[in-house]
Protein backbone atom coordinates (compact mmCIF):
# COMPACT_ATOMS: atom_id res chain seq x y z
CA UNK A 1 0.00 0.00 0.00
CA UNK A 2 0.93 3.57 -1.04
CA UNK A 3 1.11 6.06 1.49
CA UNK A 4 -1.57 7.07 3.22
CA UNK A 5 -4.13 9.61 1.69
CA UNK A 6 -2.34 9.27 -1.91
CA UNK A 7 -4.52 8.76 -4.78
CA UNK A 8 -3.89 6.23 -7.29
CA UNK A 9 -4.92 8.36 -10.38
CA UNK A 10 -4.72 5.77 -13.15
CA UNK A 11 -7.66 3.16 -11.33
CA UNK A 12 -9.21 6.35 -10.28
CA UNK A 13 -10.11 7.87 -13.53
CA UNK A 14 -10.65 4.53 -15.11
CA UNK A 15 -13.18 3.80 -12.93
CA UNK A 16 -14.83 7.53 -13.26
CA UNK A 17 -14.85 7.10 -16.67
CA UNK A 18 -15.84 3.18 -17.13
CA UNK A 19 -18.65 3.21 -14.86
CA UNK A 20 -20.91 5.45 -17.50
CA UNK A 21 -19.31 3.93 -20.39
CA UNK A 22 -20.82 0.61 -19.22
CA UNK A 23 -23.72 1.99 -17.67
CA UNK A 24 -24.40 4.34 -20.94
CA UNK A 25 -22.57 4.58 -23.86
CA UNK A 26 -22.58 1.11 -24.73
CA UNK A 27 -26.47 0.75 -25.04
CA UNK A 28 -26.09 3.21 -27.89
CA UNK A 29 -29.71 4.53 -27.97
CA UNK A 30 -30.13 7.94 -28.83
CA UNK A 31 -28.57 10.14 -32.17
CA UNK A 32 -25.49 11.10 -30.08
CA UNK A 33 -23.93 7.71 -30.70
CA UNK A 34 -20.79 8.26 -31.82
CA UNK A 35 -20.19 12.10 -31.69
CA UNK A 36 -17.26 12.43 -29.41
CA UNK A 37 -18.01 15.75 -28.60
CA UNK A 38 -20.96 15.01 -26.53
CA UNK A 39 -19.71 11.20 -24.95
CA UNK A 40 -17.02 13.94 -23.37
CA UNK A 41 -19.38 16.42 -22.41
CA UNK A 42 -21.44 14.15 -21.12
CA UNK A 43 -19.04 12.70 -18.77
CA UNK A 44 -19.28 15.87 -16.54
CA UNK A 45 -22.50 14.71 -15.31
CA UNK A 46 -22.30 11.21 -16.14
CA UNK A 47 -18.79 10.64 -14.41
CA UNK A 48 -20.03 12.05 -10.82
CA UNK A 49 -23.28 9.87 -11.38
CA UNK A 50 -21.92 6.60 -11.73
CA UNK A 51 -18.14 6.58 -11.30
CA UNK A 52 -18.11 8.60 -8.23
CA UNK A 53 -20.35 5.89 -6.50
CA UNK A 54 -18.64 3.23 -8.20
CA UNK A 55 -15.20 4.27 -6.66
CA UNK A 56 -16.77 4.79 -3.19
CA UNK A 57 -18.30 1.20 -2.81
CA UNK A 58 -15.10 -0.31 -4.31
CA UNK A 59 -13.29 1.60 -1.75
CA UNK A 60 -15.67 0.22 1.47
CA UNK A 61 -15.94 -3.12 0.11
CA UNK A 62 -11.87 -3.10 -0.02
CA UNK A 63 -11.33 -1.27 3.10
CA UNK A 64 -13.63 -3.29 5.28
CA UNK A 65 -13.51 -6.51 4.05
CA UNK A 66 -17.21 -7.11 2.08
CA UNK A 67 -16.08 -9.36 -0.73
CA UNK A 68 -18.11 -9.60 -3.80
CA UNK A 69 -21.10 -10.56 -2.06
CA UNK A 70 -20.71 -6.92 -0.19
CA UNK A 71 -20.22 -4.86 -3.37
CA UNK A 72 -23.04 -6.40 -5.18
CA UNK A 73 -25.25 -5.62 -1.98
CA UNK A 74 -23.73 -2.28 -2.03
CA UNK A 75 -24.76 -1.94 -5.67
CA UNK A 76 -28.09 -2.88 -5.57
CA UNK A 77 -28.85 -0.39 -2.92
CA UNK A 78 -27.40 1.91 -5.50
CA UNK A 79 -29.40 0.86 -7.74
CA UNK A 80 -32.17 1.46 -5.90
CA UNK A 81 -31.24 4.66 -4.45
CA UNK A 82 -30.88 5.79 -8.19
CA UNK A 83 -33.91 4.86 -9.73
CA UNK A 84 -36.02 5.20 -6.87
CA UNK A 85 -35.30 8.37 -5.04
CA UNK A 86 -32.74 10.47 -7.36
CA UNK A 87 -34.60 10.11 -10.91
CA UNK A 88 -37.72 8.40 -9.70
CA UNK A 89 -37.96 6.46 -13.23
CA UNK A 90 -39.05 3.45 -11.07
CA UNK A 91 -42.07 4.78 -10.29
CA UNK A 92 -42.97 6.54 -13.13
CA UNK A 93 -45.81 5.17 -14.98
CA UNK A 94 -45.26 7.62 -17.73
CA UNK A 95 -41.92 9.06 -18.77
CA UNK A 96 -41.03 12.32 -20.16
CA UNK A 97 -43.33 11.01 -23.59
CA UNK A 98 -41.77 7.98 -24.27
CA UNK A 99 -44.56 6.52 -26.16
CA UNK A 100 -43.16 3.16 -25.48
CA UNK A 101 -43.22 3.52 -22.16
CA UNK A 102 -46.96 2.39 -20.59
CA UNK A 103 -46.44 -0.72 -22.81
CA UNK A 104 -42.73 -1.40 -21.01
CA UNK A 105 -44.30 -1.33 -17.45
CA UNK A 106 -48.37 -2.15 -17.69
CA UNK A 107 -47.55 -6.14 -18.34
CA UNK A 108 -45.64 -6.49 -14.74
CA UNK A 109 -47.25 -3.79 -12.87
CA UNK A 110 -47.68 -3.65 -8.90
CA UNK A 111 -50.25 -1.04 -8.33
CA UNK A 112 -49.97 -1.07 -4.48
CA UNK A 113 -45.88 -0.64 -4.55
CA UNK A 114 -46.63 2.36 -7.70
CA UNK A 115 -43.80 0.27 -9.78
CA UNK A 116 -43.48 -2.77 -11.86
CA UNK A 117 -41.34 -6.49 -11.34
CA UNK A 118 -39.85 -5.57 -14.62
CA UNK A 119 -38.33 -1.82 -14.31
CA UNK A 120 -36.91 -3.17 -10.99
CA UNK A 121 -34.67 -6.22 -11.97
CA UNK A 122 -33.96 -4.21 -15.13
CA UNK A 123 -33.37 -0.88 -14.10
CA UNK A 124 -31.90 -1.90 -10.34
CA UNK A 125 -30.26 -4.95 -11.94
CA UNK A 126 -28.51 -2.56 -14.78
CA UNK A 127 -27.15 -0.55 -12.41
CA UNK A 128 -25.78 -3.14 -9.92
CA UNK A 129 -23.75 -4.94 -13.54
CA UNK A 130 -23.35 -2.26 -15.48
CA UNK A 131 -22.34 1.38 -13.36
CA UNK A 132 -20.81 -0.84 -10.82
CA UNK A 133 -19.71 -4.17 -10.66
CA UNK A 134 -18.82 -4.65 -14.23
CA UNK A 135 -16.63 -1.34 -14.03
CA UNK A 136 -14.81 -2.06 -10.66
CA UNK A 137 -13.91 -5.73 -12.19
CA UNK A 138 -12.43 -4.63 -15.00
CA UNK A 139 -10.38 -1.50 -13.23
CA UNK A 140 -9.05 -3.77 -10.43
CA UNK A 141 -8.18 -6.38 -13.34
CA UNK A 142 -6.10 -4.06 -15.16
CA UNK A 143 -4.86 -2.53 -12.52
CA UNK A 144 -3.52 -5.77 -10.99
CA UNK A 145 -1.50 -6.09 -14.59
CA UNK A 146 0.14 -3.31 -14.14
CA UNK A 147 1.62 -3.83 -11.03
CA UNK A 148 -0.29 -0.82 -9.40
CA UNK A 149 -3.20 -2.91 -7.79
CA UNK A 150 -3.29 -2.14 -3.67
CA UNK A 151 -6.31 -2.23 -1.04
CA UNK A 152 -7.05 1.56 -1.35
CA UNK A 153 -7.46 3.68 -4.35
CA UNK A 154 -7.91 6.66 -2.48
CA UNK A 155 -7.75 8.15 1.02
CA UNK A 156 -10.16 10.02 3.13
CA UNK A 157 -9.98 13.72 1.33
CA UNK A 158 -10.21 11.68 -2.19
CA UNK A 159 -13.40 10.25 -0.95
CA UNK A 160 -15.06 13.09 0.80
CA UNK A 161 -14.72 14.67 -2.70
CA UNK A 162 -16.20 11.98 -4.55
CA UNK A 163 -19.13 11.87 -2.44
CA UNK A 164 -19.98 15.19 -2.40
CA UNK A 165 -19.40 15.27 -6.30
CA UNK A 166 -22.02 12.61 -6.42
CA UNK A 167 -24.27 14.24 -4.25
CA UNK A 168 -24.03 17.44 -6.65
CA UNK A 169 -24.85 15.73 -9.66
CA UNK A 170 -27.50 13.83 -7.86
CA UNK A 171 -29.42 16.78 -6.97
CA UNK A 172 -29.02 18.53 -10.16
CA UNK A 173 -30.62 15.23 -11.72
CA UNK A 174 -33.28 15.19 -8.57
CA UNK A 175 -34.23 19.05 -9.73
CA UNK A 176 -34.39 18.46 -12.75
CA UNK A 177 -36.69 15.70 -12.19
CA UNK A 178 -38.99 17.44 -10.38
CA UNK A 179 -39.24 19.96 -12.37
CA UNK A 180 -40.99 18.18 -14.93
CA UNK A 181 -43.41 15.87 -12.78
CA UNK A 182 -46.64 16.11 -13.67
CA UNK A 183 -47.49 14.32 -10.41
CA UNK A 184 -44.70 14.10 -7.69
CA UNK A 185 -44.37 10.41 -6.52
CA UNK A 186 -46.07 9.74 -3.16
CA UNK A 187 -44.10 10.21 -0.29
CA UNK A 188 -44.77 6.82 0.87
CA UNK A 189 -42.92 4.91 -2.29
CA UNK A 190 -40.01 7.44 -1.41
CA UNK A 191 -40.16 6.29 2.00
CA UNK A 192 -39.73 2.83 1.19
CA UNK A 193 -37.39 2.77 -1.48
CA UNK A 194 -34.98 4.46 1.38
CA UNK A 195 -35.58 1.69 3.39
CA UNK A 196 -34.87 -0.62 1.01
CA UNK A 197 -31.52 0.61 0.43
CA UNK A 198 -30.28 1.17 4.20
CA UNK A 199 -31.39 -2.60 4.55
CA UNK A 200 -29.21 -3.47 1.77
CA UNK A 201 -26.43 -1.65 3.46
CA UNK A 202 -26.90 -3.21 6.62
CA UNK A 203 -27.12 -6.58 4.95
CA UNK A 204 -24.10 -5.98 3.36
CA UNK A 205 -22.50 -4.71 7.11
CA UNK A 206 -23.53 -7.92 8.50
CA UNK A 207 -22.08 -10.48 6.18
CA UNK A 208 -18.49 -8.91 6.72
CA UNK A 209 -17.74 -12.09 8.52
CA UNK A 210 -18.94 -14.54 5.57
CA UNK A 211 -17.08 -12.73 3.32
CA UNK A 212 -13.97 -12.57 5.81
CA UNK A 213 -14.09 -16.67 5.84
CA UNK A 214 -11.23 -18.62 4.40
CA UNK A 215 -11.10 -18.97 1.13
CA UNK A 216 -12.14 -22.66 -0.30
CA UNK A 217 -9.13 -24.92 -1.42
CA UNK A 218 -10.29 -25.23 -5.23
CA UNK A 219 -9.10 -24.04 -8.34
CA UNK A 220 -11.27 -21.42 -9.77
CA UNK A 221 -12.93 -22.12 -13.22
CA UNK A 222 -11.14 -21.03 -16.35
CA UNK A 223 -11.13 -17.90 -17.61
CA UNK A 224 -12.72 -18.58 -20.93
CA UNK A 225 -15.18 -20.70 -19.53
CA UNK A 226 -15.83 -17.74 -17.09
CA UNK A 227 -16.56 -15.57 -20.07
CA UNK A 228 -18.62 -18.30 -21.78
CA UNK A 229 -21.32 -18.24 -18.55
CA UNK A 230 -21.44 -14.45 -17.95
CA UNK A 231 -22.43 -14.11 -21.58
CA UNK A 232 -24.89 -16.46 -22.16
CA UNK A 233 -26.59 -14.86 -18.67
CA UNK A 234 -26.04 -11.48 -19.84
CA UNK A 235 -27.91 -12.57 -23.31
CA UNK A 236 -30.93 -14.17 -21.55
CA UNK A 237 -31.31 -11.29 -19.24
CA UNK A 238 -31.00 -8.87 -22.18
CA UNK A 239 -33.30 -10.62 -24.22
CA UNK A 240 -36.00 -12.23 -22.50
CA UNK A 241 -39.59 -9.92 -22.64
CA UNK A 242 -41.51 -7.34 -20.58
CA UNK A 243 -44.14 -10.29 -19.67
CA UNK A 244 -44.59 -11.96 -16.22
CA UNK A 245 -42.51 -15.26 -17.43
CA UNK A 246 -39.86 -13.05 -19.76
CA UNK A 247 -39.22 -10.79 -16.34
CA UNK A 248 -38.89 -13.88 -14.00
CA UNK A 249 -36.36 -15.94 -16.46
CA UNK A 250 -34.31 -12.36 -16.47
CA UNK A 251 -34.56 -12.06 -12.77
CA UNK A 252 -32.77 -16.12 -12.49
CA UNK A 253 -30.25 -14.84 -14.75
CA UNK A 254 -29.01 -12.38 -12.50
CA UNK A 255 -29.89 -14.63 -9.37
CA UNK A 256 -27.75 -17.31 -11.13
CA UNK A 257 -24.75 -15.18 -12.05
CA UNK A 258 -24.57 -13.33 -8.40
CA UNK A 259 -24.98 -16.84 -6.70
CA UNK A 260 -22.36 -18.21 -9.42
CA UNK A 261 -19.83 -14.88 -8.26
CA UNK A 262 -19.92 -15.28 -4.89
CA UNK A 263 -19.10 -19.31 -4.86
CA UNK A 264 -16.42 -18.54 -7.40
CA UNK A 265 -15.04 -15.43 -6.03
CA UNK A 266 -14.04 -17.53 -2.58
CA UNK A 267 -11.99 -20.23 -4.43
CA UNK A 268 -8.07 -19.81 -3.75
CA UNK A 269 -7.32 -19.81 -7.67
CA UNK A 270 -9.99 -16.53 -8.41
CA UNK A 271 -8.02 -13.67 -8.95
CA UNK A 272 -8.48 -10.57 -11.42
CA UNK A 273 -8.87 -12.73 -14.35
CA UNK A 274 -11.71 -14.23 -13.44
CA UNK A 275 -13.26 -10.86 -12.35
CA UNK A 276 -12.33 -9.22 -15.34
CA UNK A 277 -13.84 -12.54 -17.62
CA UNK A 278 -17.04 -12.12 -16.00
CA UNK A 279 -17.60 -8.36 -16.96
CA UNK A 280 -16.07 -9.10 -20.24
CA UNK A 281 -18.53 -11.42 -20.97
CA UNK A 282 -21.95 -8.68 -19.93
CA UNK A 283 -20.13 -5.66 -21.44
CA UNK A 284 -20.15 -8.06 -24.83
CA UNK A 285 -23.40 -8.92 -24.51
CA UNK A 286 -24.67 -5.60 -23.87
CA UNK A 287 -22.54 -3.61 -26.50
CA UNK A 288 -23.79 -6.25 -29.22
CA UNK A 289 -26.89 -6.70 -28.51
CA UNK A 290 -27.03 -2.70 -29.14
CA UNK A 291 -26.69 -3.32 -32.83
CA UNK A 292 -30.13 -5.09 -32.68
CA UNK A 293 -32.89 -2.62 -32.09
CA UNK A 294 -33.15 1.07 -33.27
CA UNK A 295 -32.23 3.77 -30.70
CA UNK A 296 -34.94 5.50 -29.13
CA UNK A 297 -34.47 8.70 -30.53
CA UNK A 298 -32.77 9.83 -33.73
CA UNK A 299 -31.20 7.43 -36.23
CA UNK A 300 -28.14 5.93 -35.48
CA UNK A 301 -27.13 3.84 -38.52
CA UNK A 302 -24.68 0.19 -37.97
CA UNK A 303 -21.51 1.99 -38.88
CA UNK A 304 -22.22 4.90 -36.59
CA UNK A 305 -22.65 2.33 -33.28
CA UNK A 306 -19.38 0.43 -34.81
CA UNK A 307 -17.33 3.54 -34.57
CA UNK A 308 -18.42 4.19 -31.35
CA UNK A 309 -17.32 1.09 -30.02
CA UNK A 310 -14.03 1.21 -31.39
CA UNK A 311 -13.45 4.74 -29.25
CA UNK A 312 -15.05 2.57 -26.14
CA UNK A 313 -18.18 4.59 -26.05
CA UNK A 314 -21.85 4.09 -27.47
CA UNK A 315 -24.42 6.68 -27.17
CA UNK A 316 -24.53 10.58 -26.18
CA UNK A 317 -25.00 12.15 -23.13
CA UNK A 318 -28.27 14.14 -23.05
CA UNK A 319 -30.59 15.19 -20.64
CA UNK A 320 -32.58 12.15 -20.53
CA UNK A 321 -29.05 10.22 -19.96
CA UNK A 322 -28.23 12.20 -17.37
CA UNK A 323 -31.22 11.14 -15.22
CA UNK A 324 -29.83 8.17 -14.86
CA UNK A 325 -32.64 5.62 -16.44
CA UNK A 326 -30.39 4.23 -19.23
CA UNK A 327 -29.14 1.39 -17.03
CA UNK A 328 -32.31 -0.27 -18.27
CA UNK A 329 -32.75 1.84 -21.41
CA UNK A 330 -32.51 -2.05 -23.16
CA UNK A 331 -36.30 -2.28 -22.29
CA UNK A 332 -37.24 0.66 -23.38
CA UNK A 333 -35.96 -0.40 -27.00
CA UNK A 334 -37.18 -3.69 -26.94
CA UNK A 335 -40.86 -2.41 -25.87
CA UNK A 336 -40.42 -0.10 -28.60
CA UNK A 337 -39.84 -3.38 -31.23
CA UNK A 338 -43.07 -4.51 -28.89
CA UNK A 339 -45.09 -1.95 -30.50
CA UNK A 340 -43.83 -2.65 -33.19
CA UNK A 341 -42.62 -6.35 -33.96
CA UNK A 342 -39.02 -6.85 -35.43
CA UNK A 343 -36.61 -9.67 -35.67
CA UNK A 344 -33.20 -9.79 -34.07
CA UNK A 345 -30.80 -9.11 -37.21
CA UNK A 346 -28.08 -11.28 -36.42
CA UNK A 347 -28.02 -14.26 -38.69
CA UNK A 348 -24.95 -12.85 -40.66
CA UNK A 349 -22.92 -12.04 -37.56
CA UNK A 350 -23.86 -15.27 -35.69
CA UNK A 351 -23.31 -17.60 -37.98
CA UNK A 352 -19.75 -16.62 -38.23
CA UNK A 353 -19.24 -16.14 -34.44
CA UNK A 354 -21.12 -19.46 -33.37
CA UNK A 355 -18.88 -21.42 -36.64
CA UNK A 356 -15.81 -19.78 -35.03
CA UNK A 357 -16.01 -20.48 -31.46
CA UNK A 358 -16.99 -24.16 -31.71
CA UNK A 359 -13.98 -24.58 -34.13
CA UNK A 360 -11.38 -22.89 -31.78
CA UNK A 361 -12.97 -25.41 -29.14
CA UNK A 362 -12.00 -28.00 -31.48
CA UNK A 363 -8.58 -27.28 -32.12
CA UNK A 364 -7.77 -26.74 -28.43
CA UNK A 365 -9.35 -30.55 -27.26
CA UNK A 366 -7.37 -31.84 -30.61
CA UNK A 367 -4.17 -29.81 -29.38
CA UNK A 368 -4.27 -31.00 -25.84
CA UNK A 369 -4.46 -34.42 -26.96
CA UNK A 370 -1.42 -34.06 -29.33
CA UNK A 371 -3.63 -35.31 -32.21
CA UNK A 372 -3.96 -32.27 -34.51
CA UNK A 373 -3.75 -33.72 -38.10
CA UNK A 374 -4.90 -31.90 -41.43
CA UNK A 375 -7.92 -34.65 -41.61
CA UNK A 376 -8.57 -33.60 -38.02
CA UNK A 377 -8.98 -30.49 -38.29
CA UNK A 378 -11.01 -30.46 -41.45
CA UNK A 379 -13.64 -32.64 -39.80
CA UNK A 380 -13.85 -29.66 -36.80
CA UNK A 381 -14.43 -27.23 -39.38
CA UNK A 382 -17.45 -29.02 -40.69
CA UNK A 383 -18.36 -29.88 -36.95
CA UNK A 384 -18.07 -26.51 -36.17
CA UNK A 385 -20.01 -25.15 -39.40
CA UNK A 386 -23.25 -27.60 -38.41
CA UNK A 387 -23.44 -27.63 -34.77
CA UNK A 388 -23.74 -23.12 -35.79
CA UNK A 389 -26.09 -24.18 -38.03
CA UNK A 390 -28.12 -26.15 -35.83
CA UNK A 391 -28.16 -23.46 -33.48
CA UNK A 392 -28.68 -20.94 -35.54
CA UNK A 393 -31.57 -22.58 -37.03
CA UNK A 394 -33.11 -23.20 -33.85
CA UNK A 395 -33.19 -19.89 -32.10
CA UNK A 396 -33.11 -17.64 -34.61
CA UNK A 397 -34.94 -15.79 -36.24
CA UNK A 398 -35.81 -14.21 -32.72
CA UNK A 399 -39.01 -11.83 -32.49
CA UNK A 400 -38.88 -8.83 -30.13
CA UNK A 401 -42.13 -7.48 -29.93
CA UNK A 402 -45.65 -8.96 -30.54
CA UNK A 403 -48.96 -7.79 -30.93
CA UNK A 404 -50.64 -5.83 -28.20
CA UNK A 405 -52.52 -8.92 -27.94
CA UNK A 406 -50.54 -11.92 -28.48
CA UNK A 407 -51.92 -15.18 -29.21
CA UNK A 408 -51.21 -18.35 -26.66
CA UNK A 409 -47.81 -20.19 -26.81
CA UNK A 410 -50.21 -23.46 -27.41
CA UNK A 411 -50.25 -21.97 -31.21
CA UNK A 412 -46.24 -22.84 -31.44
CA UNK A 413 -46.79 -26.30 -30.84
CA UNK A 414 -48.14 -28.92 -33.03
CA UNK A 415 -48.45 -32.26 -31.07
CA UNK A 416 -50.08 -34.97 -33.54
CA UNK A 417 -47.48 -36.70 -35.99
CA UNK A 418 -48.45 -36.52 -40.13
CA UNK A 419 -51.04 -33.29 -39.32
CA UNK A 420 -49.78 -30.34 -40.75
CA UNK A 421 -46.77 -31.30 -42.59
CA UNK A 422 -45.52 -31.40 -45.97
CA UNK A 423 -43.33 -34.10 -47.44
CA UNK A 424 -40.50 -31.89 -49.06
CA UNK A 425 -40.59 -29.92 -45.18
CA UNK A 426 -40.17 -33.71 -43.53
CA UNK A 427 -37.39 -34.52 -46.69
CA UNK A 428 -34.91 -31.54 -45.64
CA UNK A 429 -35.55 -32.30 -42.07
CA UNK A 430 -34.22 -35.90 -42.44
CA UNK A 431 -31.11 -34.30 -44.49
CA UNK A 432 -30.92 -31.50 -41.94
CA UNK A 433 -29.71 -34.70 -39.60
CA UNK A 434 -28.06 -37.11 -42.11
CA UNK A 435 -24.69 -35.23 -41.53
CA UNK A 436 -24.91 -35.68 -37.98
CA UNK A 437 -25.09 -39.21 -38.20
CA UNK A 438 -21.75 -39.33 -40.57
CA UNK A 439 -20.02 -37.12 -38.01
CA UNK A 440 -20.33 -38.78 -34.69
CA UNK A 441 -18.99 -41.85 -35.18
CA UNK A 442 -15.67 -39.09 -36.29
CA UNK A 443 -16.08 -36.95 -33.19
CA UNK A 444 -16.74 -39.04 -30.52
CA UNK A 445 -15.98 -43.03 -32.07
CA UNK A 446 -19.98 -43.54 -31.46
CA UNK A 447 -19.80 -47.26 -32.98
CA UNK A 448 -23.93 -48.44 -32.76
CA UNK A 449 -27.08 -47.15 -34.84
CA UNK A 450 -28.90 -47.46 -32.02
CA UNK A 451 -26.87 -44.96 -29.99
CA UNK A 452 -26.85 -42.69 -33.38
CA UNK A 453 -30.54 -42.77 -32.89
CA UNK A 454 -30.52 -42.10 -29.06
CA UNK A 455 -28.48 -39.11 -29.71
CA UNK A 456 -30.44 -37.55 -32.52
CA UNK A 457 -33.67 -38.18 -30.88
CA UNK A 458 -32.55 -35.84 -27.85
CA UNK A 459 -30.65 -33.26 -29.91
CA UNK A 460 -34.06 -32.61 -31.86
CA UNK A 461 -36.06 -33.07 -28.81
CA UNK A 462 -33.85 -30.60 -27.51
CA UNK A 463 -34.34 -27.89 -30.57
CA UNK A 464 -37.80 -28.30 -30.25
CA UNK A 465 -37.81 -27.68 -26.60
CA UNK A 466 -35.82 -24.40 -27.09
CA UNK A 467 -38.82 -23.14 -30.09
CA UNK A 468 -41.40 -23.84 -27.78
CA UNK A 469 -39.35 -21.86 -25.01
CA UNK A 470 -38.76 -19.23 -27.59
CA UNK A 471 -42.43 -19.49 -28.10
CA UNK A 472 -43.60 -19.30 -24.46
CA UNK A 473 -41.43 -15.77 -23.37
CA UNK A 474 -42.65 -13.77 -26.88
CA UNK A 475 -39.96 -14.38 -28.97
CA UNK A 476 -40.94 -17.18 -31.34
CA UNK A 477 -39.81 -17.34 -34.06
CA UNK A 478 -40.82 -21.51 -35.35
CA UNK A 479 -43.04 -23.76 -34.38
CA UNK A 480 -42.31 -26.58 -31.64
CA UNK A 481 -43.43 -29.09 -33.96
CA UNK A 482 -43.80 -33.59 -33.49
CA UNK A 483 -42.75 -34.20 -37.17
CA UNK A 484 -40.04 -31.96 -37.07
CA UNK A 485 -38.34 -34.38 -34.55
CA UNK A 486 -39.54 -37.43 -36.23
CA UNK A 487 -37.82 -36.52 -39.43
CA UNK A 488 -34.88 -35.47 -37.48
CA UNK A 489 -34.51 -38.89 -35.67
CA UNK A 490 -34.73 -40.94 -38.74
CA UNK A 491 -31.60 -38.77 -40.38
CA UNK A 492 -29.12 -39.24 -37.87
CA UNK A 493 -29.75 -43.12 -38.17
CA UNK A 494 -29.74 -42.95 -42.28
CA UNK A 495 -26.51 -40.42 -42.00
CA UNK A 496 -24.64 -43.57 -39.54
CA UNK A 497 -26.10 -45.88 -42.47
CA UNK A 498 -24.28 -44.42 -45.18
CA UNK A 499 -20.82 -43.79 -43.33
CA UNK A 500 -20.55 -47.18 -42.63
CA UNK A 501 -21.13 -48.23 -45.93
CA UNK A 502 -18.34 -45.61 -47.62
CA UNK A 503 -16.40 -47.49 -45.09
CA UNK A 504 -16.77 -50.43 -47.38
CA UNK A 505 -14.81 -48.92 -49.64
CA UNK A 506 -10.96 -49.62 -49.30
CA UNK A 507 -10.19 -46.14 -51.10
CA UNK A 508 -12.00 -44.15 -48.02
CA UNK A 509 -11.17 -46.66 -45.32
CA UNK A 510 -8.06 -45.53 -44.94
CA UNK A 511 -8.36 -41.77 -44.87
CA UNK A 512 -11.57 -41.92 -42.54
CA UNK A 513 -9.42 -43.57 -39.93
CA UNK A 514 -6.87 -41.06 -40.19
CA UNK A 515 -9.82 -38.29 -39.92
CA UNK A 516 -11.46 -39.87 -36.54
CA UNK A 517 -11.05 -38.45 -33.59
CA UNK A 518 -9.34 -39.88 -30.37
CA UNK A 519 -10.99 -41.29 -27.80
CA UNK A 520 -11.37 -39.09 -24.55
CA UNK A 521 -9.81 -40.34 -21.93
CA UNK A 522 -11.55 -42.83 -19.12
CA UNK A 523 -11.41 -41.70 -15.67
CA UNK A 524 -8.66 -43.80 -13.87
CA UNK A 525 -10.64 -46.13 -11.60
CA UNK A 526 -9.12 -48.24 -8.68
CA UNK A 527 -9.05 -51.95 -9.35
CA UNK A 528 -11.00 -54.19 -6.61
CA UNK A 529 -7.06 -55.78 -5.95
CA UNK A 530 -5.66 -52.09 -5.24
CA UNK A 531 -8.68 -50.85 -3.34
CA UNK A 532 -8.27 -53.08 -0.76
Amino acid sequence: MGRRGRVAWGPVLLLLVLSPVCAEYLAAYDSTTGDAVALVAGLIVLAPLYGAPALLIREAARRYGLGWTGVLLLALAFGVLQAGLVDQSLFALEYHGIAVWHDMVRGTWLGPLGTSAYDVQNFVGGHVVYSIAAPIAVAEGLAARSGRDRTTWCGRIGLGVAALTWIAAALLVWADERSQQAQPVAPARLLGAAVVVVALVVTAVLLRRRARRAPVDAPAPRWWVVVLVSLALALVNQTLSTTWAGTLGATAALVVGAVLLHRCSRRTGWGPRQAVAVAAGVLLARGGFAFTYDPLTGDVGTGRKAGARRRGAGAGARRLRARGAASGRRAICVWDARVMPHELRALPLALPLLAAVAFAGALWWLHRRAALTPLRVAVGAVAAVYVAGIVANTVLPITFGSAVDPPPWTVFVNAVPLVNTEPADDLQNVLVFVPLGALLPLVSRTGSASRVLGLGFALSLSMELVRLLNAVTGHGGHVADVNDLLANTVGAPLGYALFRGALLVPVLRRPADRATWPAAPEPLRLSGTAAR
